[in-house]
């Protein structure tokens, strides 16, 4: 089965050179590209000015005509979309999920929440989508009807802050348990829940100070035993004898922290 691949130039320097890309006219023309052909299996479509309406016209003509019934990777980096993710329903073979660069809502994360979980998805890329605090619990609840598949996330180059990253922290843990409590006694033996996949987590550049490490190294330890790479790169994190900084290096293999403004100092932070 075919890849349909369509880039757009990475960098628009002025809205005039954005607006001459597709546009959400052009949509109906890949459209018609797609209807001639087979289903695809990998979808790109990046820095094309592609903006909510361009998306519902190509989400509505796909779900007519079955063009990504086998669908297993879309990338839409780079666009104009902020809300009308719900539209991608009906998508069980889909494994990577690329959003990046795009002004998500930052409350609904464009519609992601809620959102029919994808049984599939393996990868889901959240690079500078302009997520704030607010966006902390979308993403749990997210995360946790993904728990089974979902082994790499990259939310770097947004603005989470400690209190975001904790929000989601705590909306994942209390979906699982609120999961956990609601299955059979007969499966009681079973874990209690986690992100038993998750091997890469990316959080560089979202201004994470040190606050958030207590609950991460708790969370990483106790909820994603698979954890490989995580990334704490250009953020605040000051204290690097700090005991929680510590502990998370014991857990995570490999810990990307370059570009944190670290105190040079030999005092040890037990808090």
């Amino acid at each position: 089965m075919p890849a349909f691949e369509l880039l757009g130039p990475i960098y628009a320097s002025t809205e005039e050179e954005l607006s001459q890309q597709i546009g959400p006219s052009g949509v109906t023309d890949i459209v018609s590209q797609l209807q001639r052909g087979s289903p695809v299996t990998s979808f790109t479509l990046t820095w094309h000015a592609i903006t909510t309406s361009g998306l519902t016209v190509l989400m509505n003509a796909a779900k007519q005509c079955d063009i990504f019934a086998s669908l297993k990777s879309i990338n839409l980096s780079g666009n104009g979309i902020h809300c009308g993710l719900d539209l991608l329903v009906n998508l069980p073979s889909l494994e990577s999920l690329t959003l990046s660069s795009n002004p998500l809502d930052r409350s609904t994360l464009g519609g992601l929440h809620p959102l029919v979980e994808f049984p599939s998805l393996s990868s889901l890329y959240l690079i500078e989508c302009s997520l704030d605090k607010s966006s902390g619990h979308p993403l749990g609840c997210f995360l946790s009807r993904h728990a089974a598949s979902l082994s790499r996330l990259y939310l770097g180059g947004n603005a989470l802050e400690s209190a975001g990253v904790t929000a989601m922290m705590d909306a994942a843990a209390y979906s699982f348990s609120f999961a956990s409590s609601s299955s059979s006694s007969s499966n009681s033996h079973h874990s209690h829940g986690g992100l038993k996949e998750m091997s890469t987590l990316y959080l560089g550049l979202n201004n994470l100070d040190e606050d958030v490490l207590p609950k991460l190294a708790k969370w990483l330890e106790e909820s994603c035993p698979k954890m490989q790479e995580m990334c704490l790169s250009d953020n605040m994190l000051t204290h690097k004898n700090n005991a929680h900084l510590q502990k998370l290096q014991t857990i995570v293999p490999l810990l990307h922290l370059g570009g944190n403004p670290f105190r040079i100092d030999a005092t040890t932070d037990s808090e």
